[in-house]
């Protein structure tokens, strides 16, 4: 029911050959929202590919952080425990970091 009645500013598929924003179409060009919550790094990829937007961080005091875990099964492959290592490691911990996710 919410689906029908609601703007639907995300989970499409985006070309990642598109030289324009998505969002900030919706948002700036097509007028459809004044107000746009999203994570940072979609914020700052928007604000690269259109300068006339302006983001700001939620501060932390209202912010609702998200906590994301990893893992491989059991029965993962070689290639799969290895993912895992790797973004535990100081190469993948610097990768996350560098696009705003904080490490334990």
């Amino acid at each position: 029911m919410l689906d029908a009645k609601a703007l639907q500013l995300t989970g499409r598929d985006v070309d990642p050959q598109q030289q324009d924003s998505p969002y900030a179409n919706v948002l700036l060009k097509d007028r459809a929202a004044d107000v746009f919550i999203t994570y940072c790094t979609n914020a700052a990829a928007a604000a690269k590919r259109e300068p006339s937007l302006t983001w700001l961080r939620i501060p932390d005091g209202l912010n609702v952080g998200a906590v994301y875990g990893i893992g491989a099964a059991t029965t993962a492959t070689a290639g799969g425990t290895g993912f895992v290592q790797f973004v535990l490691g100081d190469k993948g911990r610097a990768i996350l970091e560098r696009f705003g996710f904080d490490g334990p």
